[in-house]
């Protein structure tokens, strides 16, 4: 199992709309899309609309980014399809997707990548499949639909033989917050049984969550193993704070408030196969 490459720039204003107990965040559009050209996809240019005494009309993007509490945020379509990644490729712009699996899991592919501002589009790449066909992928990995998504918004290939929306992997529900609040919800992260023995396991499930500050910002880590582990930050962003659990015997957990953006990357000092990956956003 890898480390994915996560989404490296600032992300695009929020639009909080919130009923009853369930929370959904829309993202706002600009009249200003970064767009990549060429089919090698290489080349980045700024593009922009002006006003004269009307508004700009909002522009169109081929790749735009959502948000929703239990995934957090990830790519679609132009349309509002959801775009994903599958866990198991290996992040250098091989898929592993082939045969029958891309009936199941049709490929994106646009000739032109046209994404909100501050989303980078460099960030998009060009695959030249081994079957002939061509396919976009995001930090290295291929971009892919869901047969059973048929309509804008559906998410239903969630934890789907290892594909997920594109680029987090949050297998945990998100606590849901009010209209009339402001607590922040929280993530559980288990520390699955057997990590201290399974080497090719990565030993934190989900093992990359996205967080979003005053949302759910919070991470609670619980170790359902059998023997000791710890929960240790090796990189954090600038101006955040580097957390380390100290030693959680079985049964045990580890609590930590993200208030810095940016991603963290942790692990157990005990067993350094077991990494972790926190993305905050602001």
């Amino acid at each position: 199992m890898v480390n994915f490459k996560t989404i490296a720039a600032a992300f695009i204003a929020l639009t909080v709309i919130f009923g009853g107990a369930t929370a959904y965040l829309l993202t706002t559009a600009s009249s200003s899309p970064r767009t990549v050209t060429s089919t090698a996809l290489s080349t980045v240019t700024q593009t922009s609309t002006t006003t004269q005494t009307t508004t700009a009309p909002a522009p169109t993007y081929t790749v735009n980014l959502v948000y929703k509490p239990g995934i957090g945020f990830y790519f679609t379509n132009g349309t509002g399809f959801t775009l994903y990644f599958r866990q198991t490729d290996p992040g250098d712009g091989t898929s592993s997707c082939t045969g029958s699996c891309v009936t199941v899991w049709p490929l994106f592919y646009t000739s032109k990548v046209v994404v909100p501002p501050n989303v980078d589009a460099a960030a998009f790449t060009l695959v030249n499949r081994t079957d002939g066909k061509q396919q976009l992928a995001f930090e290295g990995y291929p971009l892919y639909y869901y047969q059973k998504d048929v309509k804008p918004g559906d998410v239903l290939g969630q934890g789907m033989g290892h594909f997920f929306a594109c680029c987090t992997v949050t297998a945990t529900a998100v606590t849901t917050v009010a209209s009339t609040s402001t607590a922040a919800g929280g993530f559980a992260i288990s520390i699955a049984k057997g990590a201290s023995t399974n080497q090719s396991s990565l030993g934190y499930s989900p093992s990359t969550v996205t967080l979003v500050i005053g949302v759910n910002n919070t991470v609670t880590w619980t170790n359902n193993d059998v023997t000791i582990h710890t929960v240790t930050s090796f990189s954090v962003p600038t101006g955040a704070k580097s957390f380390n659990s100290g030693t959680l015997s079985p049964g045990s957990t580890f609590t930590y408030a993200f208030t810095v953006a940016g991603t963290y990357r942790y692990g157990c000092e005990i067993h350094p196969w077991m990494q972790g990956t926190i993305i905050v956003k602001g």
